[in-house]
Order: structure tokens, then sequence, then C-alpha cells
């Protein structure tokens, strides 16, 4: 009797952690690894991958966020601890009520802080042929609910809430994928497609923002202002071949004067702590502070400021979709050879890969998350400041307009005029 309950103990043993962690691997499952010469995972591959992952680990929900403009489910990836995951409605209520300051103290906002999850907002392949973060998005996914990381995934995950879109942009993704797989090997091989990379905006999706005219912008916006309010955001591109390897912020000059100053202190805080991990790995020609500026205001990098989210762009240079490319130092413009404060770690040239691309935007993920999480109070307390200090502004403008005299003819608010 005592051999059978022992076996059937070890049974369990077995059989516990192919049920309550996730086993398959991206490479496994695609048959190749992420990020390979000449190989891509479309969409298709891509949501399926996410609903396994789903399927094997508690610490993964698949959410289904909107329809894209040719009908295709836009997915994105709740990635967090599966205590947290039980009780996701109530932390996504703390972002609400800390959005809303104008019933707060202060002291309620910090235990509220203490108390809630920071929600970090990924989202890639918005242009479609900016294709190495959907890729990166499979590995990160995996490495997170593995525990498969630079730091104790475990403790990151009881103070974070992940949320990963891995392609905002479906109906490109797959449209590059299929057109790029069509003629690898031939003379035409990482060319670019004869038609719209979005089906009415093409390329210039990333200036729908404040517009919010494509079902894509629209799925997006519900996530970061009515569904989840996340505290931090980070949208990730791709840029040409011939110069840094990454940008990343802190931004250039000018600062938008409308934005918070905190804004922009968190917005270091995390490029910074981005350009060290990347650093410390090894890998070169990490520039910030320079050519994007904190000034313009109509992508999804840069719109969410004015909700006082701290939001960050990256933008990894360039392969010929999944082909290597190979640079000679010569190519390569005299500002990016040159050290400065702002590139001190200029890349010296050679072949340059799309694994090389989702090597980066791993790093920067990872590193946004591991801040996210050592900074966890003060982004969920500074994000209710922000919110207090807006309303505060709106309040005082309102003040001087009531004060202005009636036969001044400026007008007044409607709100506070009909009751004066």
């Amino acid at each position: 009797m005592r051999k059978k309950i022992f076996s059937f103990t070890g049974l369990l043993l077995l059989l516990l952690p192919f049920t309550l962690i996730a086993q398959t691997t991206p490479d496994e499952f695609l048959g190749h690894r992420v990020g390979a010469d000449r190989k891509l995972a479309d969409y298709n591959q891509i949501q399926a991958y996410f609903q396994k992952l789903d399927k094997e680990s508690g610490k993964i929900k698949v959410l289904t966020i909107g329809k894209t403009t040719l009908g295709k489910p836009m997915i994105m990836a709740v990635i967090t601890s599966e205590d947290n995951m039980a009780k996701l409605d109530t932390y996504r209520g703390i972002s609400k009520k800390l959005r809303d300051a104008r019933g707060l103290t202060p002291d309620e906002a910090r235990k509220l802080a203490e108390e809630g999850k920071v929600i970090v907002f990924i989202t890639c392949n918005l242009h479609s042929d900016e294709i190495g973060s959907s890729q990166m998005a499979l590995e990160f996914a995996y490495k997170l609910v593995t525990g498969k990381t630079p730091f104790d995934a475990d403790k990151v995950l009881e103070d974070v809430i992940i949320l990963i879109a891995p392609t905002i942009n479906p109906d490109g993704q797959q449209m590059v994928t299929d057109w790029y797989r069509k003629y690898v090997g031939t003379k035409y091989e990482g060319g670019r497609m004869p038609w719209l990379y979005q089906h009415y905006a093409g390329h210039d999706n990333n200036r729908d923002w404040f517009m919010l005219n494509l079902a894509e912008t629209k799925a997006v916006t519900k996530v970061m202002y009515q569904d989840w309010i996340p505290q931090i955001h980070i949208d990730q591109h791709q840029i040409g071949s011939s110069g840094a390897r990454l940008w990343i912020p802190p931004f250039a000059n000018p600062p938008n004067p409308n934005v918070h100053p905190l804004i922009w202190r968190g917005v270091a805080l995390c490029g910074m702590n981005m350009a060290y991990d990347l650093q410390k790995n090894g890998f070169k020609g990490v520039q910030y502070g320079q050519e994007f500026a904190g000034w313009w205001d109509g992508a999804c990098d840069n719109t969410p400021w004015f909700h006082n989210t701290i939001c960050l762009l990256s933008e990894a240079a360039s392969v010929k979709v999944a082909s290597p490319i190979n640079i000679d130092l010569s190519e390569i413009s005299k500002s990016y050879i040159e050290k400065s404060m702002q590139f001190p770690d200029p890349w010296p040239g050679g072949w340059w890969r799309l694994r090389d691309i989702v090597d980066y935007e791993l790093t920067l993920s990872l590193s946004l998350v591991k801040t996210a999480y050592l900074h966890k109070e003060d982004f969920l307390y500074n994000f209710y400041k922000m919110c207090k200090d807006s309303i505060e502004k709106e309040r005082k403008a309102s003040r001087m307009l009531l004060s202005f005299p009636k036969s001044s003819g400026i007008a007044r608010p409607h709100s506070e005029c009909s009751t004066s």
C-alpha cells in the first residue's frame, strides 16, 4: 500500500510542472530561433503561440481588444502573477481612482499606490514592415512566465501588470510576412510591397493618434484611457540602417510646455535604465537625447503624455525585413562613429540581423519592467499627483476666465457660468 501511495505522489510531482509552468519555447513552436535569418512568425502564428502560453501558464491571459480594419482579431496579453490575475479588476479600479484625483487626498492616494500594481503597456510593430518587435514579443512573454529573466520574475510580477500587444497592425504584419516569404531566395528578397501597409493610412498610421480614424488606433486608445489606464507605455519602432543601432529616450529638445515635468523625469529614469542595461550586456551603438524631440503630439508614443502617462519610444536599426545586411564603417555617417555623451559606445559596422533587433528590444523591454517594479509606488503616486495638478490647472484657468467682466467678450466656461 505504501508503495502505491508513493508512486501516486511521485506521479503528481512529475505532472505538476507540466500543468502549471509554460513548457513550449517559441523556438520549438516555430521550428526556428526567434529572429533567425530569413525567418518570420506571421500574425496567425503569433496569436497561436500566445494562446498556447495562456493554456500552459496561469501568469498570462490573452485578450481580444478589438478588430482590425480587415476584420482580424487584435490580441493583447496580460502578464502578471497568478494572485494578481485573479484581482485584475481591483487593480484596474485603483488606476482609475488615481487618475480621477478629485476625490482623493494625498494620504488616500499613497495608500492606493501601496496597494496597487503599476501597469506597463508595450505596443509593437505599429508600422508593419518594422517587424522585429512582433518577433521579440514571443520570447519576451515566454521569459517572463517561465522566470528566465535577469531578475526575479516572480517577485517583479507581484508588483507589475504587463500588457503587451505583439503587433498593433495585424493586417500589415501578415501582408509583410506573406510578401517577404514569397520572394525569399530571389533577387526581390526583402523588397517593399506594391500596396499599402495599412488599408487606409499606408505607412502613416502613426499620425492618427489625435484623430482616431482607424479601427486599430481606437482599440489601443480604449486600452490606454478607458479599460486599463497604464502608468507607463512604450511603442517600439525601427529606423534606417546606417545610423545608431538603437535610439531610446530621453528625448531631444524642445519639450512640449504642456507636458507635466514629472513625465520628462519619468521618461529619463526609464530610458537611462535601459541604456545602462543595454550597455552592461555589451550592446553597442545606443543613442539617446538627440533626433527625436519631446514636442510633437500626434503619434502613439507621445499623445499619452497629455494623459499623464510616462510614454517612451524605441527605434532600432532595420534590416531588409528579415534578411541580414552588412554595413561597412564607411557607410555610417560621422556623427555615428564619434563618441559623445549621448552616444558613448559607437557600433563598428559589420553584419546586422533581425536577431540583433530582437536582442536589443528584448533587453530594453525587460529593463523597463524592472524599473517599473523598482519604483512601483512612486509611479502610481506620481500618476495621481500629475492628474491632480492637471485638474487644479484647469480650475485655476476657469476661475481666471470667470474674473473677466461679461462685457469683455471672453467666453466663460459653460458649466460654471450656468451657476453664476
